[in-house]
């Protein structure tokens, strides 16, 4: 399988147990080890796998809230126009206030 993002194997000094360790810059905290460089580089790949998992179910969760949020401002007659795009960016960026702006017509 060919990798998407790049990865980075360096050896490990015998004081940190030997061996190699093989991080991947672009996901923070992605990491593996190994015996050998080869069996870094495969270990890495669950790890990449179960970095993407995460970061996957914690933007549906984000999702999930912008949802229920926007849900209670309707039902508390808070109604604000903003399109679907505005509305994945912040889902996506995980904020409320994306631009420096409030939501228009929000007023708290």
């Amino acid at each position: 399988m060919p990798l998407k993002h790049a990865v980075l194997i360096e050896p490990l000094s015998e004081s940190d147990g030997g061996g190699y360790i093989a991080t991947v810059p672009d996901l923070p905290g992605c990491m593996s080890d190994g015996d050998t460089a080869e069996e870094a580089l495969r270990n890495v790949q669950d790890a990449i796998a179960s970095w993407l998992e995460v970061e996957k179910a914690e933007k549906l969760r984000l999702l999930r809230e912008e949802i229920a949020k926007g849900l209670a401002d309707v039902e508390a007659g808070r109604v604000y126009e903003w399109d679907f795009e505005d509305f994945m960016r912040r889902a996506r960026l995980g904020r409320e206030d994306v631009d420096g702006r409030d939501k228009p017509g929000h007023d708290d």
